[in-house]
């Protein structure tokens, strides 16, 4: 296992406070639906523009920094997102589709951005959209999905 310092040193960032501490107490992995939906607030204009009618974002998991599954590894998927992107973001969450909640890496006390990858790819540019003020806020603020019900049925 790596230290969050050993960690810091290979990426060439610190990672933000509340992200240590989060690890320290979950870490990374799959979330299930008592979780995996974060609502949106209607502030986030842009967000609500873009996606009309969507409340919010559904993650399957969160990057931890100790994890022996790749899939989840903050570290691994910091340096693929750098190869293939033009601005630096520290990867926080997924989904299965290849979106994400994302910071920006001049930025780490500040916003938690969603990263839609059809967006992003199809205009060449960085597309990333506020979604909350703070980690803080998007870790305390995630929750059950309001609309399962209507995806299983």
């Amino acid at each position: 296992m790596s230290s969050f310092q050993e960690i810091e040193g290979r990426i060439g960032i610190s990672l933000p406070p509340t992200l240590i501490e989060f690890c320290k107490l979950y870490n990374g992995g799959l979330l299930d639906e008592k979780n995996c939906f974060y609502r949106v607030p209607i502030a986030y204009w842009a967000f609500h523009a873009e996606f009309g009618s969507q409340d919010g974002v559904i993650l399957d998991g969160l990057y931890g920094v100790e994890n022996e599954q790749t899939a989840y590894d903050l570290e691994a998927e910091y340096c693929s997102l750098q190869k293939a992107l033009s601005i630096e973001i520290l990867p926080i969450g997924f989904n299965l589709l290849g979106d994400g909640a994302v910071m920006r890496v001049d930025q780490l006390t500040g916003a938690v951005y969603w990263r839609d990858h059809g967006l992003w790819e199809e205009q060449s540019v960085p597309v990333l959209f506020p979604i909350a003020e703070s980690l803080e806020d998007f870790y305390n603020s995630l929750g059950d999905d309001p609309n399962e019900n209507e995806r299983e049925g």
